[in-house]
């Protein structure tokens, strides 16, 4: 039948350029499929310039997270400790009230 294959397969070769390319991503290097494929010639300056870039936003972005992060974790122990006081209080307010809220009818 025209038109129906099996699944694509990679040789050895292309497999281990896979990794190698997928290591570099995630090293934060990042060069062009262009460039990678030989058809930018002496445009590997030009593809160092736009990963350290690249890792630099990404680090930048990174710092960012990780400083909301920090805050949000901070105002969640903020708003925690402030129920527990709210709570207390109530709990007090109960022992020393206790027919407080109660409708007597009078």
């Amino acid at each position: 039948e025209t038109g129906k294959s099996g699944p694509q397969t990679s040789t050895p070769a292309e497999h281990a350029r896979t990794e190698e390319l997928n290591r570099q991503m995630s090293n934060g290097l990042y060069a062009s499929p262009a460039l990678l494929n030989g058809q930018q010639p002496g445009g590997l300056k030009r593809a160092e310039a736009e990963s350290r870039k690249r890792a630099a936003a990404y680090r930048k972005s990174v710092d960012a997270y990780q400083k909301a992060a920090e805050h949000y974790k901070t105002e969640m122990q903020r708003h925690r400790e402030a129920e527990e006081r709210y709570q207390e209080e109530m709990r007090r307010y109960r022992r020393q009230y206790p027919n407080a809220g109660t409708n007597t009818g009078h």
